[in-house]
């Protein structure tokens, strides 16, 4: 499987900043400490008389879409809502909760499907979903905590899809949680099953090829008495106050940072999230990456930095040559700098690698349903 989207929210918010963390926010929704699946972090969606929910747009118009979504209802629902959706062009999927037995409902816009099993609240669920609209007729396959619902089709030409939504989409008073999420526009990973998604923060330092030009926010050239890991773990992504700057060119000069290892999983994927801003408005640029093992490397960020406030960029990481594995993930290094114009001096506030776990992994135990909390 080739990931799309990987995410636990582990950045602590939502932003429409740099667009590298949704496309779109709608409503009351937000990112929340008070409950996660794994991590510390998940989604909440808990508007009051309105309607609250993220957009991630699909890159590329695939004409296949597999997604997993963990989420809990604090409380059952009093009325009908949709939790997910995924676009087409000329249609779009709807996964509905009826509140008449507390079921979840697969729909072709408002045309529903078979139901699942009932619900409990206070408990994290899981669904898995496989959208195909590469020919007529289009068809939807949903499984709930990996029990699957009939398949539902739709009698459509061949279409291309767009976008995700996440969240309550008919306004009402509500309060639902959303974690683990993996997508991917490879159709022959359905299902993606019951894993998790971890987030592992800079933990160290690496080899830092500094100048004199790579430095921490007090001025101090990145070395082993001024190291740049703290200053970019940072948990939320909400402050400016410490960060590695770039103050003079150097096209190859980066600070390097290692990862928080992770235990022996079945590894599905990783995606890199960057957070960074400037000290002016004036042009700029910089590269934030993520190097393998073997040398490959995936840039997050590559481009204009001159961002007064906090932007955040996301790439998914190209899986290393040898596969993805506890070994791989756990060489993973984060770099930033190489900046070739800094008449706005750029600053890397934060980095972080969210990983998608498999299901099954190799005796390390870990949560997969359970209480909310």
């Amino acid at each position: 499987m080739t990931p799309d989207w990987i995410t636990s929210f582990e950045q602590g918010l939502v932003s429409l900043s740099g667009l590298g963390l949704v496309n779109a926010i709608t409503g009351t929704i937000a990112v929340s400490d008070v409950r996660a699946h794994t991590g510390k972090y998940s989604l909440r969606a808990n508007p009051s008389a309105t309607t609250g929910r993220i957009t991630k747009n699909i890159s590329g118009s695939p004409t296949a879409y597999v997604l997993r979504v963990w989420f809990c209802l604090e409380d059952l629902m009093a009325a009908d809502n949709i939790l997910v959706g995924i676009n087409a062009v000329a249609s779009a999927f709807r996964l509905y909760y009826e509140s008449s037995d507390n079921t979840l409902q697969p729909a072709w816009l408002t045309v529903r499907g078979e139901k699942s099993a009932a619900l409990a609240a206070d408990t994290w669920h899981y669904v898995d979903i496989k959208i195909d609209v590469s020919a007529n007729p289009w068809t939807a396959d949903v499984q709930v905590n990996g029990t699957p619902i009939a398949q539902l089709t739709n009698a459509l030409a061949a279409d291309t899809l767009v976008s995700i939504y996440l969240g309550v989409q008919i306004s009402g008073t509500e309060d639902v949680y959303f974690d683990d999420i993996v997508g991917t526009k490879d159709a022959d990973a359905y299902p993606i099953g019951g894993g998790t998604v971890v987030a592992i923060r800079p933990s160290a330092d690496g080899t830092h090829n500094a100048g004199t030009v790579i430095k921490d926010d007090d001025g101090n050239v990145i070395d082993g008495s001024h190291p740049a890991w703290s200053l970019m773990d940072d948990e939320p992504w909400t402050a400016t106050d410490d960060y590695v700057q770039q103050d003079g060119v150097g096209a190859g000069n980066y600070a390097e940072v290692n990862f928080e290892d992770i235990g022996a999983f079945i590894v599905q994927g990783a995606m890199g999230y960057v957070a960074y801003h400037a000290s002016t408005a004036s042009a700029n640029n910089g590269i934030a990456l993520i190097r393998d093992g073997a040398g490959q490397e995936t840039n997050i960020y590559s481009g204009d930095m001159s961002e007064a406030g906090l932007y955040y960029k996301s790439a998914i990481i190209t899986a290393p040559v040898a596969g993805w594995s506890q070994s791989t993930v756990n060489n993973l290094k984060g770099r930033v700098g190489y900046s070739t114009d800094v008449d706005g001096i750029p600053y890397w506030d934060a980095m972080l690698i969210e990983v998608a776990l498999g299901e099954a992994d190799t005796g390390v135990t870990r949560p997969l349903t359970g209480v909310c909390g």
